[in-house]
């Protein structure tokens, strides 16, 4: 599964998509219980000490690794760097990196050989991946070094490494055992060293600098490379004056001579690389000038026209837009998928890449020509597209036994697969000459594209086209681009004219230059391409081009105003001349949807500019100088559907700012379709201003960005609408685990009346809105609001109803125990739904804990013969003998009091109320004390509140029991009519 990545684990097992390497050797069920059962260590006889490492569950097959790594040969050359293996699950340890190819995983330090193989490697888990000394002395990666450098035992050993790992202090360490360390470092880490060397601003390209420290055993230096280019360069060794004569003779170098000749070969070293920078970086730039010798003349900027004057548009155009003068084409029936693709590749065209492919097979072994039909080529290509979908890191795989892919396979055989190197365009014969400067770069491909341009053109063309461009490849090719900004930024760079669907109408890969269309000037490489890519549009009939900013500009909008094409695009204010227009911060402080109108008249044609904060820098230009500053809109944003069934994404472009203005501007131009659509701009605007403020970490980050001053929105009611007191109100529903994880419906309703009971006392000492005038909710203004006077008041109140509580606690009138144990009947069925002797052992452990009293003990606790055997039948079922705590006979006469008051009081009152009327009937009827003559008060009330806690808690537990029963009970009852 790792070599044969496929979207889910179900597909190996799948009819459409089944693996044989897979399926063949385990089922589907089999190997998701291996999945979940997977262990590699005892987890119930796990210490303490092993489970502060954070890898002890996989300890064991770490270490096997590791053992099997550091066995492996190794060279005098180590390289130390970090890896992500990439991980998206839950892990206290995962890492981001985002500079990483992989940013979102586990970090790993490994130390690798000049080949890459891996040698040892360190899991990163946190501040306990190395010693604490170790991180204090060299930093973290210092401290990686040492740990990784501990299994080198070669002498004069080389370790490579990035400044993440270099410092000096982790050098002088590695020379004390002949291990010796070069990477480039931080200059904080150079101790003083990056002081004395010149920084970057004063170095020019090609300069370099180096500085020996006293001993000579450590050197630091500091370059500016000229160009990425590397050739060979001739370099005379220069002589080490007075000290040639002394190393000739072969006497011994000590002192200063040493220092000297130390400091001159670190000189030499960087005189090289800057004599090779300089010298090579001067020999491009003189090629490149005598190939093109305008190349000073073009760096110049193109001034084209005269800069026109902008003026301030006041209120809104009035011209209506441009109405598209062509006609919808008629719509065709639907075919086949296969229908479409021999459109494109009909048979003529497949018979002519036959014919070349054989030629170019005769022209490489005449012995040997491999013969191909259309049939087999519309294989072939089927093919390439199924292993576009079902990738493997190599193409014989798909007929290998282990990882065979039906649908490849049973298509084409393995030896047929091989004329992969036989297709063929154009004759190689023809060729034009590698040395031409003006050759076609595409000649071998020309008639494929020719063709399929050729096609798409002949589809019918809808109103709105759009330029756009980029084809993944990281091959060898001299026409391969880099855009760092695509999300694929390698591959051929192809420019686009589609419609609003994505439907291709013209094309052309970039082979370098861009030129001019015919019979149009030259207005630079980003005009030119939308010219030639446009020349398949009909004139006159306001076709609107779409374009981006690197497109856009006033020459190319001029060009396509005078041949009756209307254009809209994001401009760059760089290419709009003499147009001043407000900065983003100026038009921030007018609030989100400000914008600025700038209108002028070049060559007889207006153009309209539109500085948009929203949209940023907005620039159309339109045949009539008409333009409205509007998003994209479509039948979604008129006419919403039911909010149930909008998803996430078009949710957010439903209810913004941006289209509630778009739906008023086509309102009132009376666009067909936005009739009725005032309504729904009133609510999309209301939807946006509170989703504003709610969307807000605190209320207060709203109301700095002036979303309360929109109009109608100035106070909201956000306890209601926040989902901070619902977050906690589920955590603590699924604190009480077990049952409680995952809780149906009738336990949900049952838990929600026991926190109402029990969590009195438990106030939120958090929040996000506080109580205004008139009982009202209002935002808050301020974080210390918020944090600060909120939580102290909170804490008072939850100090005062711990008082209370306390007070009606310590007022229950307390009386001697008055009967016998004998006179109790012990013996109640269990059927009884009394919680007496199944909560009097918890009550026993609870008071313990929180009281010191040795009297006190005494009194609560007793032997296990002081009670009858009835009493203890849930705790010896439960618990282990010798782990036990048996309640005395006070405590459990005080005990069975306060149940019987609650077994009264839960008939006359609701379940929210009855926390506080049984603290005030046990106030008046009273109740035997438990405890010493010096805390018997004290301790009694305790014991009263624990006792109440838990029975509440015990009593919510029977309720979801009896209603799971009796929900069960009802669902057979159905069943059994229905059968």
């Amino acid at each position: 599964m790792g070599i044969m990545h496929l979207p889910q684990v179900q597909l190996y097992w799948s009819r459409g998509t089944r693996t044989p390497s897979v399926a063949d050797h385990m089922t589907r069920n089999r190997f998701h219980e291996l999945r979940n059962h997977l262990h590699f260590v005892d987890t119930s006889a796990t210490t303490a000490r092993q489970k502060e490492d954070k890898l002890h569950l996989v300890r064991p097959i770490v270490d096997c690794f590791q053992a099997a790594c550091r066995a492996l040969p190794r060279s005098k050359e180590l390289s130390i760097d970090e890896q992500m293996i990439p991980f998206s699950g839950r892990c206290g340890f995962r890492q981001y990196l985002p500079s990483k190819p992989n940013p979102l995983g586990l970090k790993n330090f490994v130390l690798a050989s000049p080949d890459g193989l891996v040698l040892d490697f360190v899991v990163y888990t946190g501040k306990n991946t190395v010693d604490a000394d170790d991180s204090k002395l060299y930093g973290l990666g210092g401290a990686v070094v040492k740990k990784l450098a501990t299994t080198i035992t070669d002498d004069r050993a080389h370790i490579f490494t990035d400044r993440y790992f270099t410092g000096l202090r982790i050098m002088d360490h590695l020379l004390e055992r002949t291990v010796f360390l070069t990477g480039t470092a931080n200059a904080n880490r150079t101790e003083g060293a990056a002081a004395n060397l010149p920084s970057d601003k004063a170095m020019k390209r090609g300069d370099s600098a180096c500085l020996v420290r006293d001993d000579g055993e450590v050197a630091a230096g500091s370059t500016r490379t000229s160009k990425k280019q590397y050739d060979y360069l001739e370099f005379k060794l220069p002589s080490f004056g007075p000290y040639e004569e002394i190393l000739q003779k072969g006497e011994p170098v000590v002192g200063p001579v040493r220092q000297a000749i130390v400091n001159r070969i670190f000189q030499v070293c960087f005189e090289i690389v800057r004599l090779s920078s300089k010298e090579l970086y001067s020999t491009a730039v003189e090629q490149r000038i005598q190939k093109y010798p305008n190349l000073r003349d073009n760096i110049k900027k193109k001034t084209g026209m005269d800069s026109p004057t902008w003026k301030a548009v006041r209120g809104s155009s009035s011209n209506a837009m441009p109405e598209w003068k062509d006609a919808q084409p008629y719509p065709s029936p639907v075919e086949s998928p296969i229908t479409y693709f021999r459109n494109f590749f009909d048979v003529t065209f497949l018979s002519h890449i036959c014919e070349q492919s054989s030629l170019y097979s005769a022209q490489r072994n005449p012995n040997k020509v491999a013969s191909m039909t259309a049939n087999d080529l519309e294989q072939f290509i089927g093919t390439v597209l199924t292993m576009s979908l079902m990738k493997l890191p190599q193409t014989r795989m798909y007929w290998s036994q282990r990882f065979r892919v039906g649908q490849v396979a049973d298509t084409m055989t393995r030896d047929r697969w091989e004329i992969k190197q036989s297709p063929n365009f154009s004759d190689n014969q023809e060729a034009p000459n590698q040395n031409d400067p003006e050759r076609d770069r595409l000649y071998k491909v020309r008639p494929l594209l020719d063709h399929l341009v050729a096609k798409c053109r002949e589809i019918p063309k809808s109103q709105k086209l759009c330029v756009e461009q980029l084809v993944p490849f990281k091959g060898r090719s001299s026409l391969k681009q880099y855009l760092p900004n695509k999300p694929k930024k390698w591959g051929y760079k192809l420019f686009l004219l589609c419609d609003k669907r994505g439907t291709m109408y013209n094309f052309e890969v970039y082979t370098g230059k861009i030129l001019p269309q015919q019979g149009f000037n030259d207005i630079g490489a980003s005009g030119n391409i939308v010219l030639r890519m446009a020349s398949i549009v009909p004139r006159g009939l306001d076709y609107i081009l779409y374009f981006d900013n690197w497109f856009c500009g006033m020459d190319l909008q001029v060009v396509l105003k005078k041949v009756g094409i209307s254009s809209v695009g994001t401009v760059r204010e760089a290419r709009l001349k003499g147009c001043k227009l407000p900065s983003d911060k100026d038009l921030k402080k007018k609030g989100r949807g400000s914008y600025v109108e700038m209108a002028t008249t070049f060559e007889g044609i207006g153009d309209h500019e539109a500085n948009y904060q929203h949209y940023e820098r907005l620039f159309e230009a339109e045949k009539k100088a008409a333009i409205k500053v509007v998003p994209k809109l479509t039948e979604y944003h008129v006419k919403p559907q039911k909010l149930q069934t909008v998803c996430v994404r078009l949710a957010t472009q439903l209810f913004s700012r941006s289209v509630s203005i778009g739906l008023k501007v086509y309102h009132q131009l009376n666009v067909p379709g936005f009739a009725d659509s005032a309504g729904t701009q009133e609510f999309t605007l209301l939807l946006n201003d509170l989703f504003d403020i709610l969307n807000s970490k605190i209320p207060a980050a709203g109301i700095r960005n002036g979303s309360p001053k929109i109009k109608g929105v100035n106070y909201i009611l956000t306890a209601s609408l926040n989902q901070d007191p619902l977050e906690r109100f589920f955590g603590l529903v699924r604190s009480f685990g077990r049952d409680e994880d995952h809780p149906t419906v009738a336990k949900f309703s049952q838990l929600f009346r026991l926190l109402a009971l029990y969590t009195p006392i438990k106030l939120a000492t958090k929040g996000n809105c506080e109580a205004g005038q008139a009982g009202t909710e209002r935002v808050l203004i301020s974080t210390f609001e918020s944090l600060g006077a909120k939580r102290c008041e909170a804490l008072q109140k939850k100090k005062s109803l711990k008082e209370e509580v306390w007070r009606r606690l310590t007022s229950i009138p307390l009386r001697e125990c008055s009967n016998r144990p004998e006179d109790h009947v012990y013996s109640v069925p269990i059927p009884a739904k009394t919680a007496l002797y199944y909560l009097a052992g918890y009550v026993v452990h609870k008071v313990l804990k929180a009281t010191r009293c040795t009297e006190c003990k005494k009194e609560a606790v007793g032997a296990q013969d002081s009670l009858p055997s009835e009493a203890l039948l849930v705790l010896e079922r439960e618990y282990v003998s010798g782990n036990l705590v048996y309640p005395f006979k006070k405590l459990f006469e005080c005990v069975r009091s306060v149940e019987y008051v609650i077994s009264q009081e839960s008939k006359n009152y609701s379940f929210g109320d009855l926390f506080w009327k049984v603290l005030d009937a046990l106030t008046q009827k009273g109740t035997s004390f438990v405890g010493c003559k010096q805390h018997y008060s004290e301790f009694t009330a305790q014991l009263i509140h624990v006792y109440i806690v838990i029975r509440m808690h015990f009593f919510a537990r029977q309720k979801c029991q009896d209603n799971d029963g009796a929900n069960k009970a009802q669902r057979e009852r159905k069943k059994a009519k229905l059968v």
